[in-house]
């Protein structure tokens, strides 16, 4: 729960990945500028959404850096 007390949407490992392969995915050609875009825009959700749950021990220097550079 945020501190708006707004509920986060459920977390959909499926797109996620789908996005990330879509994103990450060999191409002859430079793709689309609209596509980068939306792509982009799409990941950059997905990461907001995975910083919202709770992964566990973040007290871990490690993690916390990770939690900091996303």
């Amino acid at each position: 729960m945020s501190e708006t007390g707004d509920v986060a949407p459920p977390v959909d490992l499926l797109t996620i990945s789908r996005t990330v392969e879509q994103a990450l995915a060999r191409r002859i050609a430079l793709p689309e500028r609209s596509w980068t875009d939306t792509t982009t825009r799409q990941l950059q959700g997905h990461l907001g959404l995975l910083l919202l749950e709770d992964l566990g021990d973040t007290d871990i220097a490690p993690v916390r850096e990770l939690h900091r550079i996303a």
